[in-house]
C-alpha cells in the first residue's frame, strides 16, 4: 500500500512541535495521527507522523492542528 510521511517543524516554540495533530482526508475516511512526546530513559520517539493510505495515491486534504491551537490545511 502507499503512505504518506509528514514531519512537522515548529516555528513559534519548539522546534519539534509535540502535541500537534494531523488529520488526513482519503477518500471518505479521515486518519488521525498526534506527534507524541516522551519515551523512556535515554531513548526518543520519531518526529515523523506516517499516514497509511492503503491503494490510494491521492490524500484529499491535509489539516495540522499545532499546540497553539493555529491550523493549517
Amino acid at each position: 500500500g502507499h503512505s504518506l510521511t509528514v514531519r512537522l517543524i515548529g516555528r513559534d516554540s519548539c522546534r519539534t512541535p509535540f502535541g500537534a495533530t494531523v488529520v488526513a482526508s482519503v477518500k471518505s475516511r479521515k486518519l488521525t495521527r498526534q506527534i507524541r512526546g516522551g519515551s523512556s530513559y535515554a531513548s526518543s520517539s520519531d518526529p515523523r507522523l506516517i499516514i497509511g493510505c492503503g491503494s490510494e495515491f491521492v490524500v484529499d486534504e491535509l489539516l495540522v492542528t499545532f499546540p497553539s491551537r493555529r491550523t493549517v490545511r
